[in-house]
């Protein structure tokens, strides 16, 4: 075989070929990498609600019902529709109990309401906050018994829990 001078053999002996060795130490390193990246990877889904054309066609009811609590670090605020309805310091030990007894009282007024928000200061700890929640969703045994008409039945339903929407406001990470 004659060659010329300067120019390489590219033949198949490994000298000045297409080496592909490399290429398979990195294929070999990655695929690990690649599988742990699906076996780790979370995918969450969020539930949004988009508003649908006949629920845009047809109006919703107004509601004059807005209820508010206001969870400070030293006091707690129950407000209805704009006006403060219950002002308890946290330090005092019936501070729940006055605060749920309030709350039950405003679920006899409204039995087909369920939704409040909970509005905390910035320095208030997460266990006041859901001892509050608390407070405002649960019945507890001492309760008066409360009853509501079903809308879709039309019967009367015994309520199980007073406020079990809970919208927090202000939050933020």
């Amino acid at each position: 075989m004659f060659r010329k001078p300067g120019r390489k053999h590219s033949g198949s002996d490994g000298h000045g070929g297409l080496m592909i060795t490399p290429l398979l130490d990195m294929l070999v390193a990655l695929i690990p990498i690649l599988i742990l990246g699906v076996v780790l990877t979370r995918i969450n889904v969020v539930d949004v609600s988009v508003s649908k054309p006949v629920q845009s066609i047809s109006k919703p009811k107004p509601s004059n019902f807005d209820l508010l609590l206001k969870v400070g670090t030293k006091e707690i605020d129950l407000v209805l529709n704009g006006k403060t309805r219950l002002k308890v310091a946290k330090e005092s030990t019936d501070s729940l109990d006055k605060l749920h007894s309030e709350i039950v009282s405003i679920k006899r007024e409204f039995p087909q309401e369920f939704e409040i928000k909970v509005e905390p200061e910035s320095q208030t700890a997460l266990d006041n906050i859901m001892e509050v929640i608390d407070a405002a969703r649960e019945v507890k045994n001492g309760d008066p018994e409360m009853i509501r008409k079903d809308e879709a039945t039309g019967k009367d339903v015994k309520i199980k829990f007073l406020f079990p929407r809970v919208i927090l406001r202000g939050v933020y990470s």
